[in-house]
């Protein structure tokens, strides 16, 4: 586990990437603790991830929350005496995690009991100790020990190592699903194409880069005009602007930089 500091924020933050086979289907958990008297606001720029957030004030339980995919940018507030607990998933997790059509949460949210999960019997403060309650209280985690069709297997494999748009050809020829099918699935279980997401997961790719000052593009963009109107058009603003805010608005950069 990497643990760090975000500056001149109050946030400390504990980032685990699972090694084991949930790898496939959750990308990380985060652990945030606010301990200001006042909250934390800043914004969000698209990721690729769904996500469940679990949020305690004042070592209280105050929210249960399953975040879709977002394609644009969303102001986040961090309460003030907080600790913020937030898995980060991936495509198969909403059939083989949640048996939930996490597409339609798409730029939404849903709010859950406490109960789910029996997140309400948590009492941790440790990423480890959540790390651990999830995976005794989740059911759905015996599933994975069951045989995932390997075409969506190798799906996800090709999703999450492919973010260049003239790679959706590629894929569709190395899978037995067309275009359409694949769509379809995509849109049922994260709420976009996947040329849309493939899209996603390209400017994300970006953020580390640019959150080191290296604003010029990379393998995936044509030129500097394509990647700063590109980065525009997803985020909301420029590539200099993202790196001129990591400290205050867009600290997810600061994070990204970290991982």
């Amino acid at each position: 586990m990497e643990l760090f500091k975000i500056n001149d924020t109050g946030l400390g933050v504990d980032m685990l990437i699972p090694k084991d086979n949930l790898y496939q289907f959750i990308d990380s958990f985060w652990l945030f603790n606010n301990n200001n008297n006042t909250p934390i606001n800043y914004s969000i720029v698209p990721d690729g991830f769904f996500k469940l957030i679990v949020i305690y004030v004042n070592k209280n339980i105050h929210q249960v929350k399953l975040v879709g995919l977002f394609d644009k940018t969303i102001p986040v507030t961090t309460p003030a005496n907080s600790t913020t607990f937030l898995i980060k998933f991936k495509l198969l997790a909403s059939e083989y995690i949640f048996n939930h059509k996490i597409g339609i949460l798409l730029n939404n949210r849903e709010e859950l009991d406490y109960t789910f999960w029996n997140i309400n019997q948590f009492t941790g403060k440790s990423i480890e100790g959540f790390i651990k309650h999830i995976k005794e209280n989740c059911s759905n985690f015996d599933t994975i020990k069951t045989k995932i069709p390997q075409k969506k297997k190798k799906l996800s494999e090709l999703i999450y190592s492919t973010y260049s748009l003239n790679n959706v050809t590629s894929i569709v020829n190395q899978l037995d699903w067309s275009q359409r099918q694949i769509n379809r699935y995509l849109k049922k279980h994260i709420g976009v194409s996947i040329k849309e997401y493939l899209n996603i997961l390209k400017f994300a790719d970006t953020y580390n880069q640019i959150s080191k000052g290296e604003l010029f593009p990379n393998g995936n963009f044509t030129d500097q005009s394509h990647f700063s109107k590109s980065i525009k058009k997803q985020t909301g603003t420029t590539p200099q602007k993202l790196y001129e805010g990591q400290n205050d608005q867009f600290i997810q950069l600061q994070l990204t930089n970290k991982t």
